[in-house]
């Protein structure tokens, strides 16, 4: 159930998405507020490899603010997350997100408590590239906003063509 598109219609679909945890979409609403008054100027003294975690509140919400050079296709790898909800907001350059449902993915190891991560990619002797080809494509640009929920398996930051660094906030939401 990822959502991507305008700030409003993505609100919606939220508030229809919060029965099984009554607090999420506030702390969603939180985590959107955050960037809103995010100043994308935090970027600019930064360099390819700059990866900081602001705490917003406590474990409940935090964001992490990247830059990075979009990896090739055949480099990406699906992920999904048991605690937190990823709302992507692209600053600067551009990347596609691919989504799957996790389900006749290959894990590619357990998952991390620690990080709230599990990885994926084909079974063995397939292609990644035949996996991106069955997923929706998100191609996320300067001012886009992606909310991913823990049931989407996506695979993100993978070069979609145009060049350059992204420029890339992650504001992890718990779900409970």
């Amino acid at each position: 159930m990822a959502h991507f598109g305008v700030l409003g219609d993505i609100m919606e679909e939220i508030y229809r998405y919060a029965y099984k945890d009554r607090g999420l979409a506030e702390r969603i609403s939180a985590g959107v507020a955050y960037l809103r008054g995010l100043d994308q100027r935090i970027f600019d003294s930064r360099s390819e490899g700059y990866r900081e975690t602001a705490c917003i509140r406590e474990k409940d919400i935090y964001a992490v603010h990247q830059i990075y050079r979009p990896k090739p296709p055949a480099q990406a790898k699906f992920e999904t997350h048991r605690r937190y909800v990823d709302l992507q907001c692209v600053w600067s350059g551009s990347e596609d997100i691919y989504i799957l449902p996790p389900s006749g993915l290959n894990p590619l190891g357990p998952y991390s408590r620690k990080d709230d991560i599990r990885f994926y990619g084909p079974t063995p002797g397939g292609d990644i590239r035949a996996l991106l080809r069955k997923a929706s494509r998100l191609r996320m640009e300067a001012g886009r906003l992606a909310i991913l929920f823990p049931v989407d398996a996506h695979a993100p930051s993978v070069f979609c063509g145009t060049g350059g660094l992204v420029a890339k906030t992650v504001v992890k939401v718990l779900f409970k």
